[in-house]
């Protein structure tokens, strides 16, 4: 990897680590519970982030790895209690958030649920198990999870084969039902038919 690599690791490092930061310091006590149960953690690591660091100590840290991290970078941090501005850098600039979403992801999470919550994955049938085969296909059911991984989907499909099922003769969908419709349109393939 190239030094310019490194330092947009660094970079990005640094800014996930204030946004779990001031997100785990700044939810209120008053924050209402989850709304289901959840088995998928949320953040592995949240508890790490317990130093606290003065503004001017993180607009420095901050403002050192963006520097070094290219042309392509910005940042733009607020204080999740006060909405007061802790840090900005090329903040006006539009630019692709590609897979940094899921630090809005985390951060959103970690705010409404706490770092003990978790989101859950689950597999449902299209039809009933007939003599080891679904002839309907699988729906996988996500929450919204940005920790899945390959090892996670292998654990459920181990647990589908576990409940008895051998053969699947349908297709297999992702149900996205959770998601609101703003920010996205429905996948071929992908997206089941409503």
């Amino acid at each position: 990897m190239s030094g310019f690599g490194h330092r947009a690791i660094g970079a990005l490092a640094t800014c996930a680590a204030a946004c779990v930061a001031l997100a785990a310091g700044s939810v209120p006590a008053s924050a209402s519970g989850p709304d289901r149960a959840f088995s998928t953690p949320v953040a592995k690591g949240a508890g790490a982030a317990r130093t606290a660091v003065s503004q001017s100590a993180l607009r420095r840290g901050l403002a050192k790895h963006l520097r070094g991290a290219g042309g392509r970078s910005a940042a733009w941090v607020l204080d999740a209690e006060s909405g007061g501005l802790l840090f900005s850098s090329g903040a006006g600039r539009k630019l692709q958030l590609a897979s940094n979403t899921k630090l809005f992801t985390t951060a959103t999470a970690l705010g409404r649920f706490g770092p003990g919550e978790r989101l859950r994955t689950t597999v449902w049938a299209g039809d009933d198990v007939a003599d080891g085969t679904v002839g309907k296909g699988l729906f996988l059911r996500g929450a919204g999870d940005p920790t899945l991984s390959t090892r996670d989907l292998s654990k459920l499909a181990k647990q589908v084969a576990a409940a008895g099922v051998e053969r699947v003769k349908g297709p297999l969908l992702y149900d996205d039902a959770f998601l609101d419709r703003r920010d996205g349109v429905p996948q071929r393939g992908i997206t089941p038919e409503r």
